[in-house]
């Protein structure tokens, strides 16, 4: 299981991921919008497979438009 969501100071998103497959490597992205310079809030919550556990990561970063 993979959930993922971000917020900033206003909104709140669950963000909807996509699953790439490159030979053994398991890569997930996800769209969103944001303003330059803007701080992002990101915590995902997995469960590997066979876990009875659900982890969590949090973090934040600071996001420029290129």
């Amino acid at each position: 299981t993979l959930q993922v969501r971000s917020w900033d100071l206003m909104q709140n998103h669950d963000l909807v991921l996509r699953e790439i497959r490159e030979g053994e490597a398991i890569y997930y992205i996800a769209e969103f919008t944001f303003i330059n310079e803007e701080w992002r809030f990101f915590e995902i919550n997995f469960r590997p497979e066979g876990a009875d556990k659900t982890h969590t990561f949090t973090f934040k970063r600071q996001l420029y438009i290129d």
